[in-house]
């Protein structure tokens, strides 16, 4: 066999579902990424790893292939540096493509699911927090995860289809697992993603940040520890410095899922900001919860019972999250939360900001809609409340009558 130059292979970049392959190990048809050469073609079918890294962890580099099959590794040559070519502005959604994903919660499996473990007013919170949306067009009650940054632009929405009885991902026959932008068809959308759950930070600048895995993870911890910010990267290999800029100066606790531990504890003196890595899934779980993140722990218990005591004290959080930059230190004793001042009332304003004040210019059908989708209530109390809006003067009418504005002086308590 010729000599063969391997040195300029790299991983094929995710464009779609059409460049992920059949692995050849856990024969997942949409799993193996490829090794391919500067023009895009790949090495051969079975050269790549698998996106499964703890379930299968198949990966055969263009190295390995070239030496089980016989070829001359060369020696380097000396290469003329070329700058990369400048990264594309990144893509965001329009809010006006989001706001529709904002309801069908009847159909939505995982809020079903989230039903199940919790009440109704707090799955209601988790929705309106993390911005939870439906998605149909290709799983029927499918979950959306938005990736809504720091600044509140919307760089990517994650569709997922969840088992609405055990609440996990269904991955058979084929992973209902999919970007809003590839569904959409939007084409040349350039995707950037950030942490979920990042928008957060924007308002509750001092509360401590947590961050695991997936983001079904973090929307359950919110739900039993809500004193603290639950973020999530979405994977386990999304670990990484670029991520964890908007996080510089804050507070952070990384809880790797069980197997994952040693890894992020290594990536963690990388992200170029000082976290705590806690070990304490990995110390308590058993042999076959060796995939367990700290959400499948959590749902062996009562997690109601567990919400209905948290606000007492802290000492629910599993403990000893170890620093990576300083020598472990004794944990402090848990101190009792200070009472939850009560909710101011909210007045006509607030309610038409939260309604309008984002688009403001809709139709009476939108508005509806809208008022049913943000507070939770049927299509009759959503006709009183607009009509109520309007009589007040807190939506105002154009001269046709077929689009409302926001009035901002209006401080009725609603």
């Amino acid at each position: 066999m010729a000599e063969r130059n391997f040195k300029n292979y790299s991983l094929q970049k995710y464009t779609g579902t059409g460049s992920r392959h059949l692995c050849p190990k856990c024969n997942d048809k949409k799993s193996l990424t490829l090794y391919v050469d500067d023009s895009g073609h790949p090495i051969a079918s079975t050269v790549g790893r698998c996106n499964h890294i703890s379930g299968c962890g198949y990966h055969v580099t263009p190295k390995q292939y070239f030496e089980s099959n016989g070829v001359a590794l060369p020696k380097y040559e000396k290469r003329t540096f070329v700058p990369p070519p400048p990264k594309p502005k990144p893509t965001f959604h329009d809010l006006a493509e989001i706001r529709p994903l904002m309801a069908g919660y009847g159909q939505n499996r995982f809020v079903q699911f989230l039903l199940s473990r919790f009440d109704e007013s707090t799955v209601s919170d988790l929705i309106r927090k993390f911005r939870i949306g439906t998605d149909s067009t290709r799983w029927t009650g499918a979950t959306v995860f938005l990736q809504i940054d720091e600044k509140q632009h919307i760089r990517a929405g994650k569709v997922i289809g969840y088992d609405a009885q055990t609440g996990k991902r269904i991955k058979q026959p084929t992973p209902q697992i999919s970007w809003l932008h590839s569904l959409m068809k939007k084409e040349g959308f350039v995707l950037s993603q950030c942490l979920f759950g990042l928008h957060q930070i924007s308002n509750d600048s001092n509360y401590p940040i947590c961050i695991v895995e997936s983001e079904k993870s973090a929307v359950i911890c919110s739900a039993v520890w809500p004193d603290k910010l639950w973020l999530a990267t979405g994977g386990k290999q999304n670990l990484n410095s670029t991520l964890f800029e908007p996080l510089k100066g804050r507070d952070i606790t990384l809880f790797p899922d069980v197997d994952g531990t040693d890894e992020w504890r290594a990536k963690a003196k990388t992200l170029g900001v000082k976290v705590k890595v806690s070990d304490y899934l990995s110390k308590v779980a058993t042999p076959e919860q060796s995939h367990f993140d700290l959400a499948d722990y959590l749902l062996q218990t009562d997690l109601k019972a567990i919400c209905a005591t948290q606000s007492e004290s802290d000492t629910n959080i599993p403990p000893k999250a170890k620093e990576t930059q300083e020598q472990p230190q004794d944990e402090p004793q848990p101190q009792p939360q200070p009472p939850t001042a009560p909710k101011p009332t909210k007045t006509l304003l607030d309610v038409g900001n939260e309604v309008l004040g984002l688009q403001n210019n809709m139709q009476k059908d939108e508005i509806i809609n809208s008022l049913m989708t943000e507070y939770k209530i049927c299509a009759e109390r959503a006709e009183v409340a607009f009509t109520k809006l309007e009589s007040e003067g807190v939506i105002i009418p154009t001269s046709l009558n077929d689009r409302f504005f926001l009035n901002t002086i209006n401080n009725t308590p609603f």
